[in-house]
């Protein structure tokens, strides 16, 4: 089959009751089984809410930088100075203190052939200093050039092995190996929030990672704060349960309703 056809397949509408399956065939619901149904529809219904969240995040990452770089101008024509470090990064804290966004830059470093001189000359140096070299470098060295998972290894540990200095000739061309092996690969920008419920409290970073994503503690968040997250939660969790976004917003405003009534109803 073309790939024009099978394109043509996969992107034709699906007559209401059917469903269509990893061949491209169309099937009538009633002969799929209950439990591939029900299946459907929770990778359907999580799906949508990803894609949702998926680009409401590729929004919140271009305006964010947007604002970022736009206050680093106003900064320049208001001073004359520049915002930020010399590498470009940002702290930018609100004026209570208890808001902190964070920009920064980060460098990822590949690891080029030079590595493998570079091993070499050392092993030979520890090699040749085995009765009087320190077991600690020995432990630094082995972990600096031991490849992690993915084969690759960490330019981290192998700036901790350039920190060391000793005074021998092929120790040091050992280490302009490494310096020589770690070249620049690309440059990443972080945008990291972090908030806390007064000035005396410990920083808290808010995860934009699902993996890690969780509401803040409610005993460091004000009461007002405490109720808007439990509202989201009981939200969340009636939408997972089907319940429609509009049936959503006619509860809360009749639960609102009684509630005002019967605060002015109270003496």
């Amino acid at each position: 089959m073309s790939d024009t056809k099978t394109n043509d397949i996969w992107s034709a509408p699906i007559p209401a009751g059917y469903r269509r399956n990893h061949r491209g065939d169309l099937v009538h619901e009633r002969n799929i089984p209950e439990s591939d149904l029900d299946q459907d529809r929770v990778v359907e219904r999580i799906h949508a809410f990803g894609v949702e969240l998926s680009e409401q995040m590729s929004r919140f990452r271009e305006h964010t930088m947007c604002d970022i770089l736009d206050l680093r101008e106003r900064a320049l024509k208001r001073y004359g100075g520049k915002l930020g470090g010399k590498r470009g990064n940002i702290t930018l804290t609100s004026f209570d203190g208890c808001r902190m966004v964070r920009l920064q830059q980060a460098e990822h470093i590949a690891i080029g052939p030079e590595i493998e001189a570079a091993q070499a000359l050392i092993d030979e140096c520890l090699e040749e200093w085995s009765e009087r070299s320190n077991l600690n470098l020995r432990a630094l060295v082995k972990a600096a050039f031991r490849p992690a998972a993915d084969g690759r290894v960490s330019a981290h540990r192998l700036l901790a092995v350039r920190r060391v200095e000793i005074d021998d000739d092929r120790w040091r061309r050992a280490q302009d190996a490494i310096a020589d092996a770690m070249r620049p690969k690309s440059r990443a920008e972080y945008v990291r929030l972090y908030r806390r419920a007064t000035p005396d409290c410990e920083w808290l970073q808010v995860s934009l990672h699902l993996a890690t994503a969780r509401p803040p503690a409610e005993a460091a968040a004000p009461p007002a704060e405490r109720l808007a997250m439990r509202v989201r939660g009981a939200i969340s969790r009636a939408l997972r349960d089907g319940v429609s976004r509009r049936d959503i917003r006619a509860a809360v405003a009749a639960a609102r309703d009684k509630e005002l009534k019967a605060g002015v109803a109270s003496p």
